[in-house]
């Protein structure tokens, strides 16, 4: 306890030595503990002296200094000769080098609640890894050395300032008592508490302290590319958003990817409650990995669908270019709402049903340059994914939903702002190509909303076109009950647009549109096709 608080006293005045004294303090609770194995009183006095050390020296060593991204804390000995308490990740796919940044619980300011701290032993911690191209992980010791940055081939596809969580254990393996050499010695030991729950302490395993949704906390007031949703679909062309496909953890050989796709007026942050769920099973994290889809929730979802199929085609080149892992035929996706129709635009083969639906003549007949001919092209007439193997529909609307033509889905669909060239390049081909766009069509740049029309011709066809041989379809819907105040649905999809009969099951929560996908009755059903699909 000595050791600990000259440390404390020490940190106030940002004195690097606090750094060295809290290792010593938790070197010596460490010890403490080894002999009172027996004693419980005093072996519990002991573990909270060596927690207390612990985050001590995870706190002092950023504030101090000492920390060194991707390698651990640096100590340093009465002789100025110095020593590193190097990082070792005991669990998942991310190595040393990207724990750019380790944050106990607690030592940052969050509106938001999600953790639950599960008490035992370590520190409970939001570990951070940031791309090459943010040096903000040198903040707090802009005179370290530069580590060379780990990268994989499918960096494009994580995130820029990736985060999860993690607990810590200082596991010391010398300790000199020498006046003149008092430095501990050891490595900083990560666990990741959705992989295992028990690690061995001094002695004895121990059940470990975790905090879940610690990271997801964090993350709500760290990560500048998840906008709020009125941004994505105000203006969809927006470069600084985040679209295409997303890897929340490195790619991970022979799981199954289980791709999330978001809704009209949304974003891939709202998935954020089910991958919580999703990750802290422990039958999940051992079969598949989880991967997310964002999208400019006012552009075309025709566009949306032609982008997704691009950036699920390049991701399986990049990372299996010998098409060898048999987890990556079996994909998985999961589209809420509007991203329910760009999933299932990834397992249809349309032929040339969808052109016919805004067009009055031919494909051969159309007037474009190569470049806008080639965009539309992908729009329109594709194969299915051959390594999609189901599609999981949650409040999708099929058949359109009302608001589309209602006072407040016409507002929106004029407030969307389409980069200028955009808008000019669409009426110069409506021009150009003099009555062969259908009139909802040609009057102006569709958006989103407009597509989701119930009289729309697009939506009317595409309910029609069944999936793929080879991929099986499953549907959540919600429905209000007693609490709806219009029609039988969730309050924004009717059941009449929600049911599709291309599906082999359907679930019904009673839950309204906006938390559908959320419900933990709609991740228990998840969960059950999963377990149907691969037991």
């Amino acid at each position: 306890m000595r050791w600990a608080r000259m440390a404390a006293a020490r940190e106030l005045h940002s004195d690097p030595k606090s750094v060295d004294l809290f290792a010593t303090a938790c070197t010596l609770a460490w010890q403490a503990m080894s002999r009172a194995i027996d004693d419980r009183s005093r072996w519990e006095k002991a573990l909270q002296v060596y927690h207390q050390a612990l985050e001590g020296l995870l706190r002092a060593g950023r504030s101090c200094g000492r920390w060194r991204p991707g390698q651990g804390i640096e100590l340093c000995d009465a002789k100025g000769q110095s020593s590193l308490i190097a990082l070792d990740p005991q669990d998942g796919p991310w190595n040393a080098q990207d724990h750019m940044q380790i944050i106990p619980v607690g030592t940052y300011h969050s509106k938001r609640n999600d953790s639950k701290r599960v008490e035992g032993f370590g520190v409970p911690v939001v570990a951070v890894r940031l791309q090459a191209s943010d040096k903000s992980v040198y903040r707090d010791n802009p005179d370290a050395e530069l580590i060379p940055f780990s990268t994989r081939r499918e960096e494009r596809f994580l995130l820029e300032r990736a985060s999860w969580d993690a607990t810590v254990i200082f596991r010391p393996d010398r300790f000199s008592e020498e006046l003149d050499q008092q430095l501990a010695s050891g490595t900083l030991e990560i666990y990741r508490p959705v992989y295992r729950d028990r690690a061995l302490g001094p002695r004895v395993e121990l059940s470990l302290a975790s905090a879940p949704g610690a990271q997801q906390a964090w993350n709500s007031t760290q990560d500048p590319q998840l906008q709020g949703f009125l941004e994505q679909f105000l203006r969809p062309e927006d470069p600084t958003a985040r679209r295409g496909l997303i890897m929340i953890e490195p790619y991970q050989p022979g799981k199954i990817p289980v791709v999330f796709t978001h809704g009209l007026l949304s974003n891939p942050q709202t998935w954020q409650p089910v991958v919580l769920q999703l990750q802290h099973n422990r039958w999940f994290q051992e079969r598949f990995q989880i991967w997310g889809f964002g999208y400019g929730s006012g552009e075309p979802f025709l566009e949306s669908a032609a982008e997704m199929r691009k950036e699920l085609a390049e991701a399986h080149a990049t990372i299996d270019p010998s098409d060898s892992d048999a987890a990556l035929q079996q994909m998985v996706l999961v589209g809420h709402s509007m991203g329910g129709l760009i999933s299932k635009l990834q397992g249809i083969d349309p032929e040339d049903q969808l052109w016919n639906a805004v067009a009055e003549g031919s494909w051969d007949s159309l007037q474009a340059d190569p470049q806008l001919k080639e965009r539309m092209s992908a729009a329109f007439f594709f194969e299915p994914n051959p390594k999609v193997r189901r599609i999981i529909f949650i409040g999708t609307p099929h058949r359109g939903a009302q608001m589309a033509q209602q006072t407040v889905g016409r507002l929106g669909s004029l407030l969307v702002d389409f980069p200028e060239e955009d808008k000019e390049r669409f009426e110069q081909l409506v021009r150009d190509n003099p009555g062969l766009f259908r009139p909802e069509i040609a009057r102006r740049f569709p958006t989103s909303i407009d597509m989701l029309r119930p009289d729309g011709e697009v939506l009317k066809t595409l309910a029609k076109i069944p999936l793929a041989d080879g991929i099986t379809g499953h549907s959540i819907v919600g429905d209000l009950g007693p609490w709806r105040v219009v029609e039988p649905g969730d309050g924004v999809v009717p059941l009449s647009s929600a049911r599709w009969e291309g599906v082999c099951s359907e679930e019904m929560v009673p839950q309204c549109h906006e938390e559908l996908h959320r419900d933990s009755r709609s991740v228990t059903e998840l969960l059950r096709i999963l377990r149907e699909m691969v037991e």
